[in-house]
């Protein structure tokens, strides 16, 4: 049986406004005419909330243990999931320089690292509060890195590492933020064109680009950023 993760959270601002405009568009419809039946899973499917409470999730990663990651965009907040109820600390850590004016900024993305536990790093996508640039950052995991139902799981603060900085955010939208792990091991980071499209045709423009980046060498010394020639993979076609 697959499993649909449903993550249920309040919205707030630019997300509820959003919603707000949607049901506004669709009330006449609905006062006219009959609701339309609710469409059906896939064979195979089940539809479970797995975890409530969250305000805004924007995105959320696996540990290999089943354990999960869940980003918050406006409260920047970092939270754990166990087996529904929230962990022993709560939330593993809010980062401080999240820059959340406009609606679409925020804590974006999270990926964890294909090594974990041996590598037990995670890596986050935030709008920078002290720059008009998107950041790129890892940070370590401690306790329980192994017991997949254990709650007792902590983000070490003073171990971030800022990979990229400068990942242009001059506009409020269109910021990106989606962060897998591919098959070879890569980080594929997507970034948002910052409301310019026609930068996003420019090869040399980080904006609307998806990025392939080798973090097996992370962390470097200090706290980043690395040179960006460390960050290329071998056999990487640019």
């Amino acid at each position: 049986m697959r499993r649909l993760v449903k993550l249920a959270g309040r919205q707030t601002g630019g997300a509820l406004a959003r919603s707000r405009a949607v049901l506004a568009s669709f009330a006449l419809p609905l006062v006219l005419g009959a609701p339309a039946a609710r469409a059906a899973l896939p064979t195979g499917f089940a539809d479970d909330v797995v975890a409530s409470g969250l305000s805004q999730p924007a995105s959320f990663a696996f540990l290999p243990d089943g354990r999960i990651l869940v980003v918050e965009q406006v409260t920047r907040r970092i939270r754990l999931v166990v087996d529904g109820s929230f962990g022993a600390v709560d939330p593993l850590h809010t980062i401080a320089d999240v820059n959340t004016s406009g609606g679409e900024r925020g804590l974006l993305g999270i990926a964890v690292d294909p090594g974990f536990p041996a590598r037990p790093f995670v890596y986050v996508y935030f709008s920078h509060s002290g720059t008009a640039t998107n950041y790129l950052s890892m940070f370590a995991l401690a306790g329980d890195l192994s017991d997949g139902s254990s709650p007792n799981l902590q983000l070490v603060a003073a171990s971030r590492f800022d990979t990229l900085t400068d990942i242009p955010d001059a506009a409020s939208n269109h910021n990106g933020g989606t962060l897998r792990f591919g098959p070879d091991g890569a980080l594929y980071a997507s970034l948002g064109e910052d409301a310019d499209r026609c930068a996003a045709q420019n090869p040399s423009s980080l904006k609307g680009a998806i990025l392939r980046l080798s973090v097996a060498s992370l962390p470097g010394a200090g706290t980043g950023p690395p040179a960006k020639s460390t960050l290329v993979p071998a056999g990487n076609p640019f």
